[in-house]
């Protein structure tokens, strides 16, 4: 049986060889013939029409898939409206108020009680983003305005999600961990540093400075534990780390200058009230 299908195979190819040697005959043959009637110029101008049309059709034939293509991507988008509307409108909403706004009314249909508001960059501070702060039992959450996503105010890797929608979702998944409740000294400490900064919009850009300058990385561990050695307020320490990292960011050198200056006025104050 086997040897029978390879037979067939092998008819079925020298059938279509012997096909293409016929039509190539026939081709030379009709252009040969062509030449002679019409001459060479007037076949030069069939051929030209002949691709023209060829042209044509293929062209036709694309705007066809693509036309095809379009009506299968606008009847998807119509099938994932109903999930988008419940979110909110999150890619219709075009203007960054409106945004904020749907993502205010979310954070209340998820039981999230608003804190604080800030409602304009670089108030009062030059590191003070636009936001609004929620809280949910002990869970922490930001609004930034900018582009209306939601930061968890977790430990280590606070994430950042679409909108509350997500949050909740992930929330489900990972729930807090109880730990963080119970740290104490100076990890407590730390944490509420960490936590300050996540709140300010910073995490990342403070990790990413101490993480690629070494000089940096040591002059702001040696400013917190100092502070913390001090009995400083951790807010206040993190609120002079955060203006370090602006300067830091506009002259590195200036950066580095503020914090030792300020670690040293700590040392100071510290012992004059031990004294």
């Amino acid at each position: 049986m086997q040897g029978a299908g390879r037979g067939h195979k092998l008819l079925v190819i020298a059938g279509c060889v012997a096909s293409l040697a016929v039509s190539f005959v026939i081709g030379a043959l009709i252009i040969q013939s062509a030449n002679f009637f019409l001459g060479k110029v007037w076949v030069a101008i069939l051929f030209s029409c002949w691709g023209v049309w060829a042209l044509r059709q293929w062209w036709r034939r694309r705007m066809a898939e693509h036309q095809e293509k379009a009506t299968q991507n606008e009847l998807e988008w119509l099938e994932e409206l109903p999930g988008e509307h419940k979110r909110g409108g999150r890619d219709n909403l075009g203007d960054a108020s409106d945004r904020f706004k749907s993502r205010m009314s979310q954070a209340a249909e998820f039981g999230w009680d608003k804190t604080r508001e800030i409602t304009e960059d670089g108030v009062v501070t030059a590191w003070a983003k636009r936001s609004a702060g929620f809280m949910r039992g002990k869970e922490e959450a930001v609004l930034w305005y900018k582009d209306a996503t939601v930061t968890l105010v977790r430990d280590y890797a606070p994430p950042t999600f679409d909108d509350f929608i997500e949050l909740d979702e992930w929330i489900k998944r990972n729930p807090r961990d109880l730990g963080a409740d119970f740290a104490t000294g100076e990890k407590l400490y730390l944490r509420e540093i960490e936590r300050f900064v996540t709140r300010q919009g910073y995490f990342e850009a403070l990790l990413e400075a101490t993480a690629t300058d070494e000089a940096l990385f040591r002059a702001v561990y040696s400013f917190h534990k100092t502070g913390y050695t001090a009995r400083e307020d951790p807010v206040v320490v993190a609120a002079l780390t955060l203006d370090a990292l602006i300067r830091y960011q506009k002259d590195r050198g200036s950066g580095l200058r503020w914090l030792s200056g300020l670690e040293g006025n700590i040392r100071r104050s510290s012992r004059g009230r031990a004294g």
